[in-house]
């Protein structure tokens, strides 16, 4: 399955930087700072596979650099307020400032 169709936000996927709707796939997201980063699997979707957090896939130019705070994974997909509410605690505890 295709990244596109697993977090399609018309079938109730998501992705969001520091609690901002952003665009899965066109994010151009490059800070110094400490972000926050959001992915909602669509309705309905396999879960998604966590195995290239260093590189993304064959794109030698897209390759994390920073660490990795604090991962969340839940059994279930999460309502857009629950998401909120999380984003808004998980900004408060590392003193993250909304744009």
């Amino acid at each position: 399955m295709s990244d596109r169709n697993r977090f399609d936000p018309a079938n109730g996927g998501a992705t969001m930087i520091n609690n901002k709707t952003a665009n899965f796939f066109n994010t151009n997201f490059k800070t110094d700072k400490l972000a926050l980063y959001t992915v909602r699997v669509a309705d309905n979707k396999a879960a998604a596979k966590v195995g290239s957090i260093a590189k993304d896939r064959g794109f030698n130019d897209r390759i994390w650099q920073g660490e990795i705070g604090e991962v969340l994974i839940y059994d279930r997909q999460l309502t857009d307020e629950e998401i909120a509410q999380i984003n808004q605690y998980l900004m408060q505890k590392f003193g993250i400032v909304e744009p």
